[in-house]
């Protein structure tokens, strides 16, 4: 263990500040500095560092406090002794029982083949290496120019190549007496089957990747030339002590800062995008690693900005990208955008064009991923029919859904309410049933329930009582033909009296409804089999065929009367929806106020169904 002395010394000489700012975007606070919390995912910054006696507190959830060191532990997950040795390097001081040098990685070397110092200093020596190889070999170097890195861009980013040969790497690693071993947890060497190794990055152009401390952890690269059979265009180290593709970002160290003082993060898909981005001026780009955004990504940009715009390809897979993305930072608070890029567009291709007004223009054009969602759901869809407007309907409840609020909700309502069939009865209705359409979306999945489609496909919905599979209305509609059924002649008798009363709307629940109860009129028994022979619509048949299989508990007659009871309150709601949409528009006369009032007035005295 250290010397006290030294762990003093290593505290006087770091400042504190610098160092939390690698992980956290800082604001000064009077004689403090606050940000998010990196411990706890939070909206309003409770995270404060003291940098006059070096500690930091978080006042908010977790409650952790500590100095520099700790810190360090918390935030890489490192014992104290790690974090000292860390630590201590950054300021300079030498520490008494520090593991000695001589070798890389090497018989010397205290660390294990797996331990983060050991694949750090590995790692090193192999940017070495590519980056002489790139020197010496014109062909790498012209690929590079032909892509306007000249070897100024090669020497910040430490760009470098790998020769087509089975032991360079290998043969350079044991010149500078590093274990092999070593090498090889680090994923940058593999073993023969007949002893020996043999290099892994092989005719390629490489990517170094760091951390935030700018230590090398990972290697990307790219092949050069056409591809070859079982060889991947682009490869990626594999996962170590000091790598994981799902934690880490390409860029980090260089876009930290420009992301704080942005407030906002730019996130594209390679790393000749990321590299183009920051030579045009645009410093607050990072990319992933072949892999789709993750918790871990989103954690580490949350507590440097509170804004993000996703660039990534417009395809399908970039989209499923961009969905997913934007589920785990809406989940943290961070608002998300979605940059549209022209087919067969990509930020790399677009600055290296010179189209750098056109890449500015895009980010400030971005949409919320809500409304992009929408709009590529409306561009795309096929609108040939009404099943084809209740598919669509079906798609958007879903995206509605991921919503938080209903402001928000209904600003993209508005983007499709016209595919409504209510829309014919004027736009507030069909908003107000959109809306009712999303909430029992919601509710259904907060208790685990299966999302099931709101609409069906064969419906017009513009009758009254018109109900939705899914929404209360349709579980009521549902529930009445469960117990036509049921077999049971006192459940059939509730349900054949008290739909009497009930104008049935067009939907397929309520279609089927019908079918049932006019079989029942004529023959006085229902026989499920003759109904779906005698129905005529594959539609109804189908959906009579599911409620044949379904496994609920047996319908009783209170649970009949409470359908009926909400069918008839949704009627008189419809209908108040209609007569205030005529009163709105100026079309109403004094019957119809004097119809409205009275309705109204029986709504408010009587309880809303569930």
């Amino acid at each position: 263990m250290a010397e006290r002395s030294e762990i003093d010394a290593v505290r006087d000489r770091t400042d504190i500040v610098s160092v939390i700012e690698q992980y956290v975007s800082l604001k000064r606070a009077g004689r403090n500095y606050k940000g998010l919390c990196p411990f706890h995912n939070e909206k309003t910054p409770s995270f404060q560092v003291n940098p006059e006696i070096g500690r930091w507190n978080c006042f908010g959830q977790c409650g952790e406090s500590g100095d520099v060191f700790k810190f360090i532990e918390k935030i890489e997950n490192l014992s104290f002794a790690e974090a000292l040795e860390r630590l201590a390097i950054r300021a300079g001081v030498t520490l008494t029982n520090s593991h000695p040098g001589g070798q890389v990685g090497g018989a010397g070397s205290s660390g294990s083949p797996n331990s983060r110092e050991t694949i750090h200093d590995i790692n090193s020596v192999a940017v070495s290496y590519y980056a002489e190889q790139l020197f010496s070999n014109p062909m790498a170097r012209n690929y590079l120019a032909d892509r306007g890195y000249d070897p100024r861009i090669c020497k910040k980013y430490k760009l470098g190549y790998a020769p087509d040969s089975w032991d360079g790497l290998s043969n350079y690693l044991g010149g500078h007496k590093a274990s092999l071993e070593h090498a090889e947890a680090a994923g940058l060497i593999g073993q023969r089957d007949r002893g020996g190794y043999y290099d892994r990055i092989r005719n390629r152009i490489v990517f170094p990747i760091f951390d935030v401390q700018n230590r090398p952890i990972a290697f990307g690269a790219r092949l050069l030339g056409s591809a070859v059979e079982g060889q991947p265009k682009y490869w990626n180290s594999p996962e170590t002590a000091v790598f994981s593709k799902s934690k880490t970002l390409y860029g980090l160290p260089f876009a930290r800062k420009a992301i704080a003082a942005a407030e906002q993060a730019v996130i594209v898909e390679g790393y000749t995008d990321v590299i183009s981005a920051h030579e045009s001026g645009f410093e607050n780009v990072v990319a992933t690693l072949g892999t789709s955004l993750t918790e871990d990504h989103v954690t580490t940009l949350s507590r440097l900005s509170s804004s993000a715009v996703l660039a990534f390809d417009a395809d399908s897979a970039g989209l499923r990208a961009a969905v997913r993305a934007g589920e785990i930072f809406t989940a943290h608070g961070v608002s998300v955008r979605v940059m549209t890029l022209s087919d067969g567009d990509d930020p790399d291709s677009m600055l290296r064009a010179g189209r750098k007004q056109e890449f500015a223009n895009a980010i400030v054009a971005a949409v919320p991923l809500t409304e992009y969602r929408i709009r590529l759901l409306v561009k795309n869809a096929k609108i040939e029919s009404d099943d084809d407007r209740v598919i669509l309907l079906n798609k958007a409840v879903a995206i509605l859904a991921s919503v938080p609020t209903e402001i928000e909700r209904s600003r993209y309502i508005g983007m499709v309410e016209t595919f409504h069939p209510r829309y014919r009865s004027g736009s507030t209705e069909a908003e107000q049933q959109i809306l009712r359409d999303v909430k029992s979306y919601v509710a259904a999945r907060r208790q685990n329930i299966p999302p099931r489609a709101l609409y069906l496909p064969g419906s017009s919905a513009h009758g009254c009582g018109a109900a939705t599979l899914g929404d209360a209305t349709g579980l009521a509609v549902k529930h009445l033909i469960r117990g036509l059924m049921s077999g049971d002649v006192g459940v059939i008798m509730a349900v054949i009296t008290g739909t009497d009363e009930i104008c049935l709307g067009q939907s397929a629940y309520q279609e089927t409804l019908k079918v049932l109860i006019n079989f029942w009129n004529r023959n006085g028994y229902i026989n499920p089999n003759q109904v779906i022979n005698e129905c005529g619509n594959d539609s109804i048949a189908h959906l009579f065929s599911q409620l044949l299989t379904d496994d609920s508990e047996p319908i009783s007659i209170p649970v009949v009367l409470d359908a009926i009871e909400h069918l008839k309150y949704r009627a008189v709601e419809d209908e108040v929806a209609k007569l205030k949409t005529q009163i709105d528009g100026g079309n109403a006369d004094a019957i119809t106020l004097r119809r409205f009032i009275d309705l109204n007035s029986q709504l408010k005295g009587t309880k809303a169904p569930h």
